[in-house]
């Protein structure tokens, strides 16, 4: 059977155009004096065959840290971006292309992008439902970098190429009319040092606060069985809570 026959059969149910942007903070004062502030956007582009999503989340804070006359520290600095090309062989099968950047220096991170590449199975596949499993081959590049801490952490090496094996199960549902759940964990294991495998988790639900405005509660999970930076932890979590826009 040719690709070409296989593509003319995938007549989309239905195309989607969606975008989101959020931003959300804290702010305390008093004894205790620190901020916060997250900004993000995500958007996704179906026109069977072919699929783009792109997201990105930042986010910036500061605290007036006891016994310090400095002034306000950085307490939080990080920036998480990925993108994603999929063609649909048929409704429920796509091969994709992706790649990703994160910059998060408080985990010891200078710079780290990586490149995938992998088939997907689609289980669910509408406008408002969606479940689906991918596997595929991951490159990871980091450029490492010391973190501050008691004992000055620096890492065991200053750069870093790992080629891993991916994982990944998605579920996207829009519960009702006010209430969407998005979740999704991936596992990427060192094909050359299993034990030093990485996951990433997340979830999120958005409510509809007033027309096209949301609020969305979100948290994330990043796990790294072995960091490179000495002192580094193994697990960063994130939770969110931010104000959507949407188109």
């Amino acid at each position: 059977e040719k690709l070409s026959e296989k593509l003319s059969l995938a007549v989309p149910k239905e195309d989607v155009t969606s975008l989101n942007t959020s931003a959300g903070g804290g702010l305390n004062s008093g004894n205790t004096s620190s901020y916060q502030v997250q900004l993000g956007g995500d958007f996704r582009l179906v026109r069977r065959p072919h699929a783009l999503s792109v997201n990105a989340a930042f986010a910036y804070g500061g605290a007036d840290l006891p016994n310090d006359t400095s002034g306000m520290v950085t307490t939080v600095q990080n920036l998480n971006a990925r993108g994603k090309y999929e063609l649909f062989l048929s409704d429920m099968d796509a091969l994709f292309l992706a790649t990703g950047f994160r910059w998060d220096p408080f985990a010891g991170i200078s710079r780290r992008n990586n490149g995938q590449i992998g088939y997907g199975r689609y289980f669910i596949s509408e406008a408002k439902h969606r479940f689906w499993a991918e596997i595929g081959y991951d490159l990871t590049g980091t450029k490492y970098r010391s973190i501050k801490g008691k004992s000055g952490s620096v890492p065991e090496k200053s750069s870093e190429i790992v080629h891993s094996a991916r994982v990944f199960v998605g579920y996207e549902n829009q519960l009702n009319d006010f209430v969407t759940y998005l979740g999704g964990i991936e596992g990427l294991i060192n094909v050359e040092e299993p034990k030093a495998s990485r996951l990433n988790w997340e979830n999120a639900l958005r409510s509809t606060l007033n027309g096209n405005f949301k609020l969305e509660l979100k948290f994330k999970l990043a796990y790294e069985a072995q960091p490179v930076v000495s002192g580094a932890k193994k697990v960063d979590t994130v939770t969110l809570v931010s104000v959507l826009y949407s188109l």
